[in-house]
C-alpha cells in the first residue's frame, strides 16, 4: 500500500473515531412506568406533561428525578392522537374529529 494511501486511511480512521467520540450519551435521570401506553405526542405546560396516546395521560414533572402519573383523561373515540394546550383548555384531535377539554380543575397532588 503506498504511503500516501496509508496516511489517508489512518487520517480517515482518526476522523471517524473523533466524530463518534464526540456524541454525548444522555442518561435517564427519572422514570415513570406507564403500562400499555403508546405515546404519540407530548405537550408540556408548567409542571405537567400531557401524553397523547388515544386518551390524554397527565404526568407530574415538577421533580424530574421522580415523575409520576396524575390521571388519564378518557377522550372517548380516540380523540387524543394530537394535542395542544392553552391553559385552562386542552385540545385533542384524532380519528373521529376534534375535542376540547376544560383542565382548570385538574387535581394536581
Amino acid at each position: 500500500m503506498p504511503k500516501l494511501l496509508q496516511k489517508y486511511v489512518i487520517l480517515m480512521f482518526v476522523l471517524v473515531f473523533a466524530c463518534f467520540a464526540q456524541f454525548h450519551r444522555f442518561k435517564i435521570i427519572g422514570f415513570c412506568p406507564l403500562d400499555n401506553i403508546e405515546c404519540f405526542r407530548i405537550t408540556l405546560i408548567d409542571t405537567l406533561a400531557f401524553l397523547a396516546d388515544g386518551d390524554l395521560t397527565v404526568i407530574n414533572i415538577a421533580r424530574p428525578f421522580s415523575p409520576f402519573l396524575i390521571t388519564k383523561i378518557d377522550t372517548t373515540s380516540s380523540f387524543g392522537y394530537s394535542i395542544a394546550l392553552s391553559y385552562p383548555y386542552a385540545y385533542a384531535g384524532g380519528d373521529y374529529g376534534f375535542a376540547s377539554y376544560d383542565i382548570s380543575n385538574l387535581q394536581i397532588p
